[in-house]
């Protein structure tokens, strides 16, 4: 990882730093709930978006596939599928997914590379 400002990290950033499930299940509920509505304009966007959460559940020992499950409990039908599929996939990796992890003064953040 490279080092630079925390400027812009996302918030699996800050649970990743904390080592924190609590903050992680709680950013990706709020994430999920907030993308709802783009995933009928474009799922691909919420996609990417999940990526960091789901790299950092890995990174913190946390089963994404149960992660995710329990956050998209009470989504619509189509926003709880896609959380679902998203977190059975065997491909996910951050720089598949537009994503970096980075090492600032205040610890690692994830970053889009676009």
């Amino acid at each position: 990882m490279r080092q630079v400002a925390a400027s812009k990290c996302r918030e699996p950033s800050d649970a990743l730093r904390h080592r924190s499930s609590q903050q992680l299940r709680a950013a990706l509920a709020d994430f999920l709930v907030a993308s709802e509505p783009t995933v009928a304009v474009d799922f691909r966007d919420v996609l990417v978006g999940k990526t960091p959460f789901y790299d950092c559940a890995e990174r913190l020992g946390i089963d994404p596939v149960a992660l995710f499950d329990e956050a998209s409990r009470d989504l619509e039908a189509d926003a709880k599928a896609l959380a679902r599929d998203f977190a059975r996939r065997s491909d996910i990796d951050l720089e598949s997914f537009g994503w970096s992890l980075i090492d600032t003064p205040e610890g690692p953040c994830y970053r889009p590379t676009g």
